[in-house]
């Protein structure tokens, strides 16, 4: 069976991240948001947890520019099943 999640990121990034030199300088210290959509299948993952735990992964590798993710901080996720 399949489950669909929305996973919302936000985060602050700093002067190593990536992308950093390519944002307005007004959004360089602002909070960032990132979403996407995500369509599991209960045969790959143990349980709803470590669905989750992917989610959480993946968006903040994206955030991070698919990079070291010590660049991404004050980092909260908000994620919802449909």
């Amino acid at each position: 069976m399949k489950r669909r999640f929305e996973g919302k990121i936000e985060y602050t990034i700093d002067k190593n991240h990536p992308d950093y030199d390519c944002c307005p300088v007004d959004e360089r210290d602002g909070i960032l948001t990132y979403s996407d959509t995500y369509t599991m299948d209960e045969n790959y993952f143990l349980d709803r947890d470590e669905m989750i735990h992917y989610i959480e992964a993946d968006l903040l590798c994206v955030a991070c520019g698919g990079h070291s993710t010590a660049c991404a901080h004050n980092v909260k996720y908000e994620i919802t099943e449909f």
